[in-house]
């Protein structure tokens, strides 16, 4: 089984980074993937991950940030939670830790309050099943004050195994 978590820019992949990152799925096998569900390179990373090996479970960790959602992957279901095996509206829901979103069949965990806390809780799920991770920046070099670049940071630092594609589509692992 091949764990894999992805990091990404709202400008979403230039065309070499999503053939490289097209590789990588291919290349791996990847059966289980979590991304951030927001709009940009996290929809690329979910429509490739669905072409490349439909058997994945694709897992959401969105910031509760909706308007950065995707359309077609959360904002359709993100009114909705599933609480204690009950569909509720997200009005009545006291704590989001308690709920879960659903997308068609699949499960999709409770937004973080901020892009940043969701890194991490992403690299802590990868950590957790020994998995590996792909990062698509938008500049070749790194970047303060930028998520995509935290998340790297997040995930050198819980020494995972780290797969870097840059714009060019050149990877550093």
């Amino acid at each position: 089984m091949s764990y894999v978590g992805f990091t990404g820019t709202q400008r979403g992949m230039t065309d070499a980074q999503r053939a490289a990152v097209r590789q990588l799925i291919r290349n791996r096998a990847v059966s289980f993937a979590v991304h951030g569900g927001c709009v940009g390179a996290d929809f690329d990373f979910h429509e490739l991950v669905r072409s490349c090996t439909p058997q994945a479970v694709v897992w959401v960790r969105p910031a509760w940030m909706p308007e950065k959602w995707p359309t077609p992957i959360l904002a359709a279901s993100a009114h909705k939670a599933v609480v204690n095996g009950r569909t509720v509206s997200l009005r009545t829901v006291e704590s989001l830790n308690d709920a879960w979103f659903h997308i068609g069949a699949k499960r999709v965990f409770p937004p973080a309050a901020n892009p940043l806390d969701r890194n991490v809780d992403m690299v802590r799920d990868i950590a957790k099943f020994k998995g590996w991770w792909i990062a698509t920046p938008k500049l070749m070099v790194e970047e303060l004050r930028s998520g995509t670049w935290h998340c790297i940071r997040r995930v050198r630092k819980a020494g995972i195994p780290l797969s870097i594609v840059w714009p060019t589509g050149e990877i550093d692992e």
